[in-house]
């Protein structure tokens, strides 16, 4: 196997719908919104097992880290596998397809930190664990979305009552195109959390709509029978693909009681679900208030994995250190604007 940068967009694109931990956060009008936004350099690594491309990773390159920038919930390994009976030769092609790009990228030498978040389709992550990377598990709760009626057992009493206070409460829900209305729930959900948000205005903007105007966003907007915003949600997914993800939601507190917040949820559930997606991913459930939220929806709870290396220990340290500074520093203003 030999590992070469991928110039060719549409044999990526192809790559990601029909390999293993592909999503639409792997596709090039991703990758490129994102990268545009931040003013990252992108590159897209391809595993090669002579001409067929079998595997590769994509990377936001910022100076000398290969990041994860905000709100990108995965930028994960993608893995074709080798069509076999035999399960030790897939588990064989998915290390030599990840270990080909483990020691590509550590090979370089110009990286002081590389990280990446894979989606749970990425189950096997032991190459990176043998080659001494840092490996920690997330979570995240996954909807099947085939039969509503079916989800709709599973979820919990609580969501059954939001659903009927919101009926009784006259909620009503609109496709829409009003990011401002979506950012400002949002600037008050991460203010609820005493947390600044880590995308500002205008680069939150751009990668929406450069998504949106290819089909591959969609904003959801509650409202009460008066007019006054809720509750807001942008969907990331593609017409090709069978997972969709809830990608941006913001709400506001003074409104929790009205159920608003599930009932959206749910119409969004019901809108996918009809337009023939399978899966939701509820794109993470690693925050205590955020995973009991997600809960109440009938889904399965499922594993992924971040995985980081370092140059050397000390890189590590200061890492740590500046995460550590970046919470205090964080906790501080948001004492002052209190």
């Amino acid at each position: 196997m030999e590992v070469k940068e991928i110039m060719d967009k549409q044999s990526w694109n192809k790559l990601w719908k029909e390999a293993i931990g592909g999503r639409v956060y792997s596709s090039t009008i991703w990758l490129e919104a994102v990268s545009d936004a931040y003013g990252l350099e992108l590159k897209i690594l391809g595993v090669f097992n002579g001409a067929e491309l079998v595997g590769g990773l994509p990377l936001f390159i910022k100076k000398k880290q290969i990041i994860i920038p905000p709100f990108t919930p995965y930028n994960s390994v993608i893995l074709k596998l080798s069509e076999t009976k035999y399960p030790y030769k897939k588990i064989y092609r998915i290390h030599s397809i990840m270990l080909n790009l483990i020691e590509y990228l550590e090979k370089q030498g110009k990286y002081s930190q590389i990280t990446f978040i894979h989606t749970p389709d990425i189950r096997d992550i032991r190459p990176f664990i043998w080659k001494g990377w840092r490996v920690s598990p997330l979570y995240t709760y996954v909807l099947s979305i085939s039969n509503v009626d079916d989800l709709k057992k599973k979820i919990s009493h609580n969501a059954r009552k939001n659903l009927k206070r919101c009926k009784k409460e006259k909620i009503y829900i609109e496709e829409s195109e009003k990011f401002d209305i979506l950012f400002n729930l949002l600037k008050l959900t991460f203010s609820r959390r005493k947390r600044l948000a880590p995308l500002n205005y205008k680069k939150l903007r751009k990668i929406y709509e450069t998504l949106s105007k290819r089909r591959n966003a969609k904003l959801f907007i509650a409202f009460t029978k008066e007019g006054v915003p809720i509750s807001a949600r942008i969907i990331t997914l593609d017409d090709d693909f069978p997972i969709a993800h809830d990608w941006v939601a913001g709400s506001d507190p003074k409104y929790f009681s009205t159920g608003g917040t599930t009932c959206l949820l749910w119409y969004i559930i019901e809108w996918l679900s009809s337009r023939g997606f399978k899966f939701l991913d509820l794109n993470g459930a690693n925050i205590p208030s955020i995973a009991k939220f997600k809960s109440n929806f009938g889904g399965n709870l499922e594993v992924y994995f971040m995985t980081e290396f370092y140059r050397d220990t000390f890189v590590e340290l200061k890492e740590w250190v500046k995460e550590k500074v970046k919470i205090f520093i964080k906790r501080e203003v948001w004492r002052e604007l209190k």
